[in-house]
């Protein structure tokens, strides 16, 4: 019986539900650290190129490709955009977060933190 029991536990709707959160969060983990590490490696790409460019003594020498693709990018007006959006989402983000800590501060009640959440989103981001 107690392979019965386990068995019913591992499969109730609850567990299950908390089973999906913890594989989406270890999923999240690994995207993250599979992207610090490219991006650590286009750093150090970057680095390498601009030292070995700054270090050379002619003056003839031509900017590395990869200082050129970055500045290419940098002046594209899909990176601007996605920046601007970011940041706005940033904004967005930590203006709701403190809306939501003064409402709860000064009122305490969970009914009164999510009708003063609804209505900052209402009136202020839509």
């Amino acid at each position: 019986m107690p392979s019965y029991g386990s068995y019913r536990v591992y499969h109730h709707p609850s567990a299950e539900a908390k089973r999906r959160k913890l594989v989406n969060i270890f999923s999240a983990l690994i995207s993250v650290g599979e992207a610090v590490s490219s991006s650590s490696y286009a750093v150090n790409l970057l680095s390498s190129d601009l030292n070995n460019f700054l270090r050379s003594n002619s003056d003839e020498d031509e900017i590395p490709q990869s200082l050129m693709q970055i500045a290419k990018i940098a002046r594209s007006a899909e990176f601007s955009a996605s920046i601007s959006r970011v940041s706005e989402a940033l904004t967005v983000g930590i203006c709701v977060c403190v809306f939501v800590f003064v409402c709860f501060w000064c009122f305490g009640d969970c009914v009164c933190v999510c009708v003063c959440v609804y209505m900052f989103v209402f009136v202020f981001v839509c």
